[in-house]
């Protein structure tokens, strides 16, 4: 038997519909809140990294998704649909470009502000835009003479790009990501025009989010952007890079250290965190550099995804065009009731991984809205120790710690809770046990990613947590949570 039939409200990463996260049982009274107020991204089950939101029909009418350019000269531009965007509103835009001849063309309205750089190879292109300058769709040739096909021309609104939940796919399985707020601190987080001795070559490659970037030329070369910093602060700096061949690199970070990576013809996100002691910095400068052993003849390197963000860890990708972005904190509460939670005696169970060993409380709780009756899993401010802890609102406050050998890696947790008999199990074995009676003051009726307040939300992955109504026996336990 497959012991989670048993529980009375089960979430996992598949129990997502329509911009909603709730439970596989119990119903709409286990939908979740999901709050977070900024956009975000995640990676699909393609692989691919992409904004998270909810997009309406398509809004292209009347076959406008073909285009052929012939030879227009500089500034010209090209209508595709007018009137149909509203002032305010954000859109999805994608189109491709084919059978490349030359010049180059930039999406020049709906707005002015985010559209990136002109564009010039075959390839699919995706931008997320508010309109605020005009209410028409309008491309516009960059060069002197520009002939090429546009196509798949395709415009969606976003209708809600911020309180969604993150199914995440990073791990290879689906899982509820909920991170910090952060902010990208590079400006240009996919365009390096800008970066000193930026050279770029002819080659294209697919970026990981599926759009045509190109191959730049690192032969016995290297190519830095400059930032300024605050000094003696953590910062973690990140970047995806994909090379024609395998060579070593290096890689410098916020403090001017440099790190030796390898390399590969596949895209991979290479971070670095360290604690500045000056108030610039070449963060994510590579060195190819044959004079210091390192690079190889042709090399060519594909750039995407910069990031630096002022803290100790790397979160997802937050895209920049011209400005820093910041994303807010994802937080996720509201779901359960009296009839999912029993305040008597159940059990309390979560597959997680933390972000980060960040010295940090973070948890799930059972909770009656509040922080004084509550039954909580959750890590805490000491290295790699998961804490469980029951409050009953008369002044008990029972709590057991373990440390695993990694938080940032699933562990299987659970907690069964009954007065005079609470035991915490992890990956299949009994690990603390506590025979202190408590009596709640009021009903659990909440089940939160927090510890009930709003507050220590939990920071991480999750792939099932689950809530039931009985104490289930040791010998289930073991089995529930055996990886």
């Amino acid at each position: 038997m497959n012991l989670l039939e048993k529980a009375t409200t089960i979430t996992t990463a598949t129990a997502y519909d329509n911009g909603k996260l709730h439970s596989v049982k119990g119903g709409s009274v286990a939908d979740f809140d999901v709050v977070r107020g900024s956009l975000a991204t995640r990676v699909n089950s393609e692989g691919l990294i992409e904004d998270i939101s909810t997009l309406s029909g398509e809004l292209i009418t009347g076959g406008n998704d073909t285009f052929n350019v012939v030879g227009l000269a500089d500034n010209q531009n090209i209508t595709i649909q007018s009137a149909f965007f509203s002032i305010g509103k954000t859109y999805k835009i994608d189109f491709e470009i084919y059978d490349y001849i030359e010049g180059s063309i930039f999406l020049l309205r709906p707005s002015d502000l985010g559209v990136g750089s002109a564009v010039s190879v075959n390839g699919q292109y995706t931008y997320t835009i508010e309109a605020n300058t005009s209410t028409s769709l309008i491309f516009r040739t960059d060069g002197l003479s520009t002939t090429l096909k546009l196509r798949s021309i395709s415009v969606k609104e976003v209708i809600d790009a911020t309180n969604i939940p993150r199914i995440d796919y990073s791990t290879g399985e689906g899982v509820i990501l909920t991170e910090p707020q952060s902010t990208n601190l590079i400006t240009q987080s996919e365009d390096f025009t800008s970066w000193n001795s930026y050279e770029a070559t002819s080659n294209t490659t697919t970026s990981p989010s599926g759009n045509s970037v190109l191959f730049l030329d690192f032969e016995d070369a290297r190519m830095f952007p400059t930032n300024s910093v605050a000094s003696g602060v953590d910062y973690t700096s990140s970047i995806y890079l994909k090379a024609n061949k395998v060579a070593d690199v290096k890689i410098r970070n916020a403090r001017g250290q440099d790190t030796i990576f390898t390399l590969t013809t596949d895209w991979v996100r290479y971070e670095l965190t360290s604690t500045t002691n000056s108030t610039s910095t070449n963060a994510l400068l590579i060195d190819a550099r044959f004079s210091q052993g390192l690079g190889a003849s042709g090399l060519e390197i594909a750039l995407w995804g910069a990031q630096l963000e002022e803290q100790s860890y790397s979160t997802s990708y937050i895209p920049t065009s011209g400005a820093i972005a910041t994303r807010l904190a994802d937080s996720i509460t509201g779901a359960g009731s009296t009839d999912l939670i029993n305040s008597e005696e159940g059990v309390l169970y979560a597959e997680i991984a933390a972000l980060a060993d960040d010295l940090t409380f973070r948890g799930i709780s059972l909770n009656d809205g509040t922080n004084t009756n509550s039954i909580g899993l959750r890590y805490r401010t000491t290295s790699n120790r998961v804490n469980v802890i029951i409050k009953d609102g008369n002044g008990v406050n029972l709590q057991m710690f373990v440390d695993v050998s990694d938080i940032t890696q699933f562990n299987k947790i659970a907690l069964r809770y009954k007065s005079g008999d609470v035991s915490m199990y992890i990956n299949g074995t009994e690990v603390a046990t506590s025979s202190l009676a408590f009596s709640f003051t009021s009903a659990l009726n909440d089940f939160s990613f927090d510890r009930g307040d709003g507050n220590d939300d939990f920071l991480g992955k999750t792939k099932t947590v689950a809530v039931f109504s009985e104490a289930l026996s040791d010998e289930e336990l073991t089995c529930l949570t055996t990886i």
